[in-house]
């Protein structure tokens, strides 16, 4: 059974740092993010038969045997790849500039507007914008129906939102693209060039709730292509604290985050739009029978994507070795009342369950002797 938690019991409380609310599973109001596609370059981008993928949900009880690395420093970190002749852009990294001195409206009550910006082609050569492409959903007679954003987090993974998996047509088929951009159509292989999946898996809470609602804090799947693409555009790494410790889920706060996807708003969904200084209002539990009330995170943030940007990674940059790590994905966007004002929302799925996911995936469908244990090819 699940618990739900309904709008008119959120209050102003909603919009307190740090503020967490005891479960938020089925949430009417949260509008999902997937793009109906019409005309456009992107309808051209393949012409391979269809190939209908396998989707399926696994139950949480089969990622609980899942082996992490050992906590450093109270965080678990899946590791990134990044080829050794593929640099890192310079501009994904975090930034003390003053969100005021920009000029930027704030819209959003306590907590400024994340600023948006075209990832430039010089730039989509470069990590961790290789890793993130525009996800396809395709009829039977190869249309696309509708689009998302995908992040390679694997030799052969993608990550994507499992609503863009589960709102299909019959007999479909779904392509990823990496590094995906309608301006510059000549990037060499696997650049730019759509890939079929062949399965994918999720978590069996989502596909509990049914087609209409949002199961937030469990809406992802990794997704499996049929060649290791990922040693060519790299993939990122994912993290989660650790169960024991001290901060919990102050981790997420009081820092800054970073985005990107193809959103239909602007430039059409043909290009790779950043978001930075992306901060968490707050962080939502998301409670199931039988489970840890820690399997399952909601992350709350200022509003910035629109249709096409559902399955967008929200992610930091670690430290250490200057690679991007996965928290969340781009889930979907809620209008909240709070006091005597409507604030709008961005909702992410992420959590343990999900960097859980990514170790499972990673240990099923290895692309090379090593990548189960998290050691580098």
């Amino acid at each position: 059974m699940h618990s739900r938690l309904s709008f008119a019991s959120l209050g102003a409380g909603l919009l307190l740092l740090g503020e967490a609310a005891a479960a938020s599973i089925r949430v009417p109001n949260a509008h999902r993010l997937q793009r109906r596609a019409g005309s456009g370059p992107d309808t051209e981008i393949v012409s391979t038969p269809a190939l209908v993928p396998k989707v399926e949900y696994i139950a949480i009880s089969n990622l609980t045997e899942i082996v992490l690395p050992k906590p450093v420093d109270g965080m678990i970190r899946l590791p990134a790849f990044r080829p050794k002749d593929l640099q890192f852009a310079s501009d994904s990294q975090p930034t003390d500039e003053n969100m005021a001195a920009r000029g930027l409206p704030d819209r959003s009550g306590l907590f400024p507007l994340p600023v948006l910006k075209e990832v430039q082609s010089s730039d989509r050569t470069l990590a961790p914008y290789t890793s993130i492409g525009k996800v396809f959903t395709r009829d039977g007679h190869g249309e696309v129906v509708s689009t998302c954003t995908g992040t390679m987090v694997g030799s052969r993974l993608f990550l994507t939102a499992s609503h863009c998996v589960e709102d299909r047509p019959d007999d479909w088929s779904l392509d990823f693209a990496p590094a995906y951009d309608a301006n510059n159509p000549n990037l060499p292989p696997p650049f730019g060039k759509a890939l079929r999946a062949e399965k994918c898996y999720g978590i069996d809470s989502f596909a509990d709730v049914g087609s209409g609602d949002v199961l937030e804090g469990y809406d992802y799947v990794v997704c499996l292509l049929s060649e290791p693409i990922g040693l060519t555009v790299g993939y990122l790494g994912s993290n989660t604290p650790d169960s024991k410790n001290p901060e919990g889920l102050n981790v997420y706060l009081g820092r800054t985050w970073f985005s990107a996807g193809y959103p239909k708003d602007i430039l059409g969904g043909q290009v790779l739009i950043r978001a930075e200084n992306i901060t968490i209002r707050h962080v939502e539990l998301v409670a199931l029978a039988g489970t840890s009330i820690d399997n399952g995170k909601t992350f709350v943030t200022p509003p910035y994507p629109d249709h096409g940007w559902s399955g967008g990674p929200l992610y930091g940059v670690n430290p250490t070795s200057q690679d991007a790590e996965i928290i969340g994905i781009v889930s979907a966007f809620r209008h909240v009342r709070s006091t005597n004002d409507w604030f709008t929302s961005a909702t992410h799925s992420g959590g343990p369950r999900l960097t859980k996911l990514i170790a499972w995936a990673r240990c099923q469908w290895p692309g090379w002797t090593g990548e189960c244990e998290g050691s580098q090819p």
